[in-house]
């Protein structure tokens, strides 16, 4: 997402050692994120994930109390508001 929006190989970024990537999709920015404030690296939030199916392909994405978890962690004015409407669903779909 730099603004010259450069070309980018997956061998770059393991040469780089980026800890965030985030990417312009069709479908809008992916974060790609090294480590999750609360949660930890990947291996810890392998088991707080979840797989979920979108157009066909298959994701891991966090469950709604790991997400929940992961925004209180990181404290900033959105993510506490976004705890909040995140718990409403979670009661929404209990």
């Amino acid at each position: 997402m730099t603004p010259q929006r450069l070309p980018f190989t997956p061998e770059q970024a393991q040469a780089a050692g980026l800890k965030n990537l985030y990417l312009g999709t069709d479908w809008g920015q992916l974060d790609c994120l090294g480590k999750i404030k609360g949660l930890g690296g990947y291996q810890e939030c392998l088991p707080l994930s979840q797989t979920i199916r979108i157009s066909g392909l298959e994701i891991r994405t966090l469950t709604l109390d790991a997400l929940i978890d992961a925004k209180r962690a990181m404290g900033r004015p959105r993510d506490l508001q976004a705890v909040l409407e995140l718990q409403a669903l979670r009661q929404k779909l209990a």
